[in-house]
Formats: structure tokens, C-alpha cells, sequence
């Protein structure tokens, strides 16, 4: 048990394209909407760490979210507004004019969906891929298991089990889309 176990391990390590795409595990990409890369990866060190590629004034980048065209976030000690489509970037040094620009620039949307480091949907895929030698079986035997008893007509199919089952698949759904839909609306 323990080799199969060991062997399915290095299968899925040596199998994936998102670790070997990846020098480390550590660095995190961000592809923003309009085609750039917000990243935590080589060769930007530590204190410059998350930078926009491309965009050297883009470094130490604290927070930001996504809203028609734009990257609009705060850095270590400023502002920033940065229209993708005309590569338009606004830097600002206190609050107030930041949040007058993004009122010049329409970009204050509905809901704001703060990112950071940590909302990288290819993190999410890839320990999604690393563990799926756990999940997949497990899901695989409750989907069969389900299909069993419902066949022997040990699980009755009522409205309130359908509406259960619908409703759990739904949020799942959701869940889904909101974490490789990185826009604000």
C-alpha cells in the first residue's frame, strides 16, 4: 500500500504541467484581464516582490482588483491606477487623489474583489492536481456508492434530496466560477 501510494505521488509530481512550468512552487502568476502578469517569482527579489512585469514602477504590490480594462490596487507607500488598454498609469501618493482617480476613470465597480498573493487560481489548480490521488477516489466511491442505493431503491429521490443535491452543486459551481473569475463587478 505504502509503495502504491509513493508511486502515485511521484507519478502526479512528475506528470504535471503546472510544476514543471513553475522553477519553484513558491511563485505565484497573475494574468491580468488585458494580458499582463502580476507575479512573486524570479528574477525580482523579495523587497521588490509582487511586481507587474513590465511595469518597473509595479513593484511591492500589497493588494489590487480587476474592473473594465483596468488593474487598480496600493502598493508599499502609493496608489495606483493602471488602464491595460491604452497602458495608461496613474501613480498616486495619498488616498484622497487615488480615490478621485478612480472616480475620473470609472473604475469604482458594484463589488470589489480584493486580491492578493493568495488568490492565485493556478495555486488553487495545482494542489487541486497534486491531491486529486486523495479526492478522486473518495468522490468517485460516494458517486458509485449513491448509484447503488439508488438503483436497489435504498434512496428514494424526493423534491427536498433533489433540492439538496442541487443546491450543494450549485455552490459549488459558484465557488468555482468566482475563483478563476478575478473580476470585480
Amino acid at each position: 500500500m505504502k509503495k502504491r501510494v509513493a508511486l502515485y505521488f511521484t507519478l502526479s509530481c512528475m506528470l504535471s504541467h503546472l510544476c514543471q512550468a513553475r522553477v519553484g512552487l513558491a511563485e505565484i502568476f497573475f494574468t491580468t484581464p488585458g494580458g499582463h502578469i502580476i507575479c512573486h517569482c524570479d528574477p525580482y527579489s523579495d523587497e521588490q516582490t509582487p511586481a507587474m512585469i513590465g511595469w518597473d514602477q509595479l513593484q511591492q504590490l500589497e493588494k489590487w482588483y480587476f474592473y473594465r480594462d483596468a488593474v487598480v490596487g496600493k502598493g508599499k507607500g502609493y496608489y495606483f491606477i493602471f488602464i491595460e488598454d491604452i497602458k495608461n498609469l496613474k501613480i498616486y501618493k495619498d488616498e484622497a487623489r487615488w480615490q478621485s482617480g478612480i472616480d475620473q476613470f470609472h473604475v469604482r465597480p458594484f463589488y470589489t474583489r480584493w486580491l492578493d498573493l493568495y488568490d492565485s487560481p493556478d495555486d488553487f489548480l495545482f494542489m487541486l492536481y497534486m491531491t486529486s490521488f486523495v479526492w478522486a477516489p473518495v468522490l468517485l466511491l460516494i458517486l458509485v456508492t449513491v448509484a447503488l442505493l439508488t438503483f436497489k431503491k435504498q434512496i428514494r429521490w424526493n423534491k427536498k434530496g433533489i433540492l439538496i443535491t442541487f443546491s450543494c452543486v450549485l455552490l459549488f459551481l459558484i465557488f468555482i466560477y468566482l475563483k478563476f473569475n478575478l473580476k470585480s463587478f
